[in-house]
């Protein structure tokens, strides 16, 4: 759980949990009279797998074609370059920036 705020500034309560408890989440919202904005899951990868410079040039260039994708609504990755420095790219499509 955290604090953040929206898009003209206003206080908002980020509520994360794990997809199997979203019921329980939901009720318990519910139950307090708390009227969510939003709610969406997400994939947290737990496992991360190494990749040679050739295949993990050939899984962005596939992210980047997904991203193109109209019908994608949101591709969020993260890297490591040569150096080990961690990199992160997220996208919306330009339909769900728009809201």
């Amino acid at each position: 759980m955290g604090e953040s705020t929206g898009e003209k500034g206003e206080p908002q309560i980020v509520a994360r949990c794990l997809f199997e408890d979203f019921g329980q989440m939901q009720k318990a919202l519910e139950d307090r009279g708390v009227t969510p904005l939003s709610a969406e899951h997400e994939y947290i990868c737990m496992a991360p797998t190494e990749l040679p410079e050739d295949q993990a040039t050939e899984v962005m260039e596939l992210i980047d074609k997904l991203e193109q994708d109209e019908d994608v609504r949101r591709s969020i990755t993260r890297s490591r370059d040569e150096r080990g420095d961690v990199r992160g790219r997220a996208a919306e499509t330009e339909s769900e920036a728009r809201g």
